[in-house]
């Protein structure tokens, strides 16, 4: 499901933009091409549900990322605190903005 956890915010947000533009562009050519509003309203719907999948793909990986750099905070106040003898640093697995935090 996270297929974009190494990507950064702005290429996430870039990809979401153009997948946007491009499915304004077919519409628009749809419309041109026929009469039939069917298949304007089909492509719009089709569109809305891919461009919705991808940012809630992409706001999924950040919220994970955003996850992980809460709970390495949480146990470094911990550590801060003297309520914990030991800090476990956490593993860095990409190099996404979250990650390099």
């Amino acid at each position: 499901m996270y297929l974009f956890d190494n990507l950064s915010a702005k290429s996430k947000m870039f990809l979401s933009i153009m997948l946007s533009q491009i499915g304004f562009i077919a519409i628009g050519i749809a419309g041109q091409m026929s009469n039939s509003i069917e298949i304007i309203i089909a492509l719009n719907i089709i569109f809305a549900i891919v461009v919705g999948g991808f940012n809630y793909m992409a706001s999924a990986s950040l919220l994970k990322g955003l996850n992980k750099v809460d709970k390495s905070f949480r146990q470094l106040l911990l550590f801060l605190t003297f309520k914990q003898n030991k800090f476990q640093h956490s593993k860095v697995n990409g190099d996404s903005e979250t990650d390099r935090l």
